[in-house]
């Protein structure tokens, strides 16, 4: 038999993967350029700095000629001075208040509550950024402890000086919002962004009906259904909804089987003989329960799930249950074998 020409099934698949894997790759590279460089950003602490980055018909501007040029005459309706522009509160220690750790016991009193030490302050130049301490240290501050003697008291009894230890922050610096912590096992923190960064998305394909979440690094369902009919739940892998599990522990699929083979059920032809009832059966030596009328042939008593009353329930054998539930395990465990290859 004569060779086929042209690429083989599994040459043309592993084509397509490279080509995603490229293209995945090359718009992070490129979208990592467009975006700027965080590291110059945490350096700026004055507005020239700023203006060392900006560039007008390619070349530098200085704050002379914006000050002095008529797009700022227009703004401020006339001479643009220094004052006239927003001051940039760059992150940086400052006082602020401290509330005093207070004893356990109520009627143990502080004084004063509260004091103002050196704490980070600010703004960071970008959303990703978060204004934090740099270098730390420890203040100790003296204060005043009294006890309330009785309820009402109109003077408290003096108990002596208390040492109490503060945090203090010596100096501050613009950082990451979003650390190498806060990535998943999925994902790999890229530092120049300040972000987490999926490492399987070149090799995972979503479904049509789904998107892909960057933060779970898995393709998401695009719309989601709350109000399923009936007792079907919705499905996260069909994007639909499906039927639920019952008591039995019977999957989706273990239960559409079994309502496949209930509609192959032929309905015998009609005859004009007057209908037969099924015989009632009233013992069952190993039933859970007793229900107050008796059950006819075919069902057996048992205690329902729903409302807790013995009732009379449908006997029937699914004799390819187990083996559906064997297929089940063993997709199950070659899915999980081929996400420990991808990881």
């Amino acid at each position: 038999m004569p060779q086929e020409k042209g690429l083989t099934y599994y040459q043309k698949t592993r084509a397509m993967d490279i080509l995603m894997r490229a293209c995945f790759f090359l718009s992070l590279v490129l979208c990592s350029l467009a975006q700027p460089d965080l590291e110059l950003l945490k350096n700026m602490t004055r507005t020239e700095d700023f203006l060392q980055l900006m560039r007008k018909n390619g070349r530098p501007v200085t704050l002379s000629e914006i000050i002095n040029s008529d797009e700022a005459r227009e703004h401020v309706g006339g001479e643009l001075s220094m004052s006239d522009l927003a001051q940039y509160d760059y992150c940086s220690p400052r006082y602020q208040c401290v509330v005093i750790p207070r004893y356990t016991d109520p009627n143990v009193i502080y004084y004063p509550p509260c004091t103002r030490v050196l704490r980070c302050g600010g703004c960071a130049p970008s959303e990703v950024l978060t204004c934090a301490p740099k270098q730390t240290s420890v203040k100790h501050v003296v204060v005043f402890k009294s006890t309330i003697p009785y309820p009402g008291s109109p003077s408290t009894d003096y108990e002596g000086l208390q040492l109490v230890n503060i945090t203090q922050h010596d100096s501050c610096e613009p950082t990451c919002t979003v650390k190498p912590y806060h990535c998943n096992p999925l994902q790999s923190f890229i530092a120049r962004e300040c972000r987490c960064m999926c490492t399987n998305r070149g090799s995972v394909r979503c479904a049509p009906n789904q998107v892909w979440d960057e933060d779970t690094c898995s393709c998401k369902c695009a719309q989601t259904i709350d109000n399923c009919p009936g007792f079907s739940r919705f499905s996260d892998s069909t994007c639909g909804c499906e039927l639920r599990q019952g008591v039995s522990g019977m999957t989706d699929e273990e239960i559409r089987n079994l309502l496949e083979l209930a509609a192959q059920v032929t309905t015998p032809a009609p005859t004009t003989a007057a209908p037969t009832l099924p015989p009632l059966v009233l013992n069952f030596p190993n039933a859970p329960c007793r229900p107050l009328v008796p059950c006819p042939a075919g069902t057996t008593p048992k205690i329902s799930t729903i409302n807790g009353r013995c009732q009379c329930m449908l006997q029937f054998s699914f004799p390819r249950l187990p083996q559906l539930r064997r297929r089940r395990q063993a997709l199950e465990r070659r899915r999980l074998l081929r996400n420990a290859g991808r990881v």
